[in-house]
């Protein structure tokens, strides 16, 4: 990951309030005074923008890429800055894999090329406070068990929320309008979903 001309890897955390910001090139391994990441990492071909509050990928990847279990995130708005439509490409805003225990709060998750955010083989997490929209799926999941999602805005994605293989997880006092698709489940069993306001979805509001 440290050779000349690997990805740059740009850190994000946030620590009593403050957001930390880092740059470098190689592993986040702590080295040279650097801080713990805390799982999580923002990885890039090129380029990023962090300005007026909106972590903006410019050119290939995933925007946030969280790999350790207790993450935290909340407040920002996430977007990739490419025209899906014309160059389409399978990057989530936020792609959580294989860990528990994360919770995404309070943020504007939209344009992204394929997923708001993405959940695969992860389990115990929470989503809650978000505008999830102009994705082509607002929230998928896979494998994935025990999760929440609750008080979020989903709105003109291609698929509102997407459940493949997942069972046990609980959608709740969400808004989800003016999607193609509403709720997909394809799959999956015993999954809770109650006390949502699900209008204006063009194809389905809860599909079986």
């Amino acid at each position: 990951e440290g050779d000349v001309g690997a990805p740059t890897t740009v850190i994000l955390t946030m620590k009593n309030g403050s957001i930390l910001w880092y740059a470098f090139q190689g592993p986040a391994d702590g080295d040279g005074g650097r801080p713990s990441i805390d799982g999580l990492k923002v990885i890039l071909d090129n380029a990023i923008r962090l300005k007026d509050g909106i972590l903006d990928v410019v050119n290939n990847g995933n925007t946030v890429d969280i790999t350790s279990n207790w993450v935290n995130i909340s407040g920002f708005s996430i977007k990739h800055d490419r025209n899906w439509s014309s160059n389409p490409g399978s990057n989530p805003g936020i792609e959580v894999y294989y860990v528990d225990n994360v919770t995404i709060s309070n943020c504007n998750i939209y344009d992204n090329n394929w997923e708001g955010i993405e959940f695969e083989y992860s389990s115990n997490n929470n989503i809650y406070n978000c505008s999830i929209y102009n994705n082509s799926y607002g929230i998928y999941f896979e494998y994935s068990s025990n999760n929440n999602i609750y008080n979020c805005s989903i709105y003109n994605n291609n698929f509102s929320i997407a459940m493949v293989y997942s069972s046990n997880n609980t959608i709740t006092g969400n808004t989800i309008s003016n999607n193609y698709n509403g709720i997909h489940l394809y799959d999956s069993s015993n999954n809770n979903i109650y006390h949502n306001n699900i209008y204006g979805n063009a194809d389905y509001g809860i599909c079986n």
